[in-house]
C-alpha cells in the first residue's frame, strides 16, 4: 500500500513540475518529453553531470523536459548524506551542449506553494 501511495504522489509531482519546471517560459520554448520515464540516454546524462558532487545523493524519478540550450530538467530526491536526513523533491537542471561534459547548470527546491501563485499581470 505504501508503495502504491508513493507511485501516486510521485506521478501527481511530475504532472505539477511538467508546468512549473521552467517558470514565465512560453510552452512553444520548452520540450516536453512523450514520457517521463529516464532512457538509458537520460540516466546517462544525469549520471555523468553528478559525478564530483559531493554531499548530497540524487536519484532521479523522471524526465520533465528540456529548454532552449539543452538544459534537461529532471525531478529527483535530494538527500544530504547524513545519518537520519530526509529526503526532499528537487528539480534538477544539467547542460547537455555536445561540445561539453554534462554539467549542473542548477538545482532548486520543489516549492509547491510557487505553483499556486498567481501572475499578477
Amino acid at each position: 500500500m505504501k508503495r502504491k501511495i508513493k507511485q501516486w504522489m510521485t506521478g501527481l509531482l511530475v504532472i505539477i513540475c511538467c508546468f512549473a519546471f521552467a517558470p514565465g517560459m512560453s510552452e512553444e520554448a520548452r520540450q516536453i518529453p512523450e514520457s517521463i520515464v529516464l532512457g538509458e540516454d537520460m540516466e546517462t546524462l544525469f549520471t555523468q553531470a553528478m559525478e564530483g558532487l559531493l554531499g548530497v545523493s540524487y536519484v532521479p524519478l523522471a524526465y520533465l523536459g528540456c529548454m532552449p540550450e539543452e538544459v534537461h530538467c529532471f525531478l529527483c530526491t535530494g538527500t544530504v548524506i547524513y545519518p537520519g536526513a530526509a529526503p526532499a523533491y528537487k528539480l534538477v537542471y544539467v547542460s547537455a551542449l555536445h561540445e561539453e561534459e554534462p554539467r549542473i547548470v542548477a538545482i532548486r527546491d520543489l516549492d509547491l506553494a510557487m505553483l499556486l501563485e498567481t501572475d499578477p499581470s
